[in-house]
């Protein structure tokens, strides 16, 4: 998956103006591929097309819908890391 989202990082960065039409459906597909297998290279991704895309006025509802997806699933994952997080500190405290 890595290698994959590598390369449509390099393919924004690279064609730019040229991406524009195809980041809608870009976008749907990181975000439906994000929710069922969260790595953290769709939202490295995901920061290069706002990078590259948020000043460009019609895009910037695309880009606040991804954002919008993104944020519950990474959400709920640093929730139960710093849980876990607190559980081992807890467990180590104690021995």
């Amino acid at each position: 998956m890595e290698r994959c989202c590598r390369c449509v990082r390099f393919a924004v960065r690279c064609v730019r103006v040229q991406f524009q039409p195809l980041l809608p459906p870009l976008m749907e597909q990181v975000v439906t591929l994000y929710q069922a297998r969260p790595h953290s290279c769709f939202l490295y991704l995901g920061s290069i097309v706002v990078d590259e895309f948020s000043s460009v006025g019609e895009c910037v509802p695309v880009l606040l819908e991804m954002l919008d997806a993104f944020l519950p699933k990474t959400y709920q994952l640093l929730q139960v890391r710093r849980k876990n997080f607190f559980s081992l500190l807890h467990t180590s405290q104690n021995v």
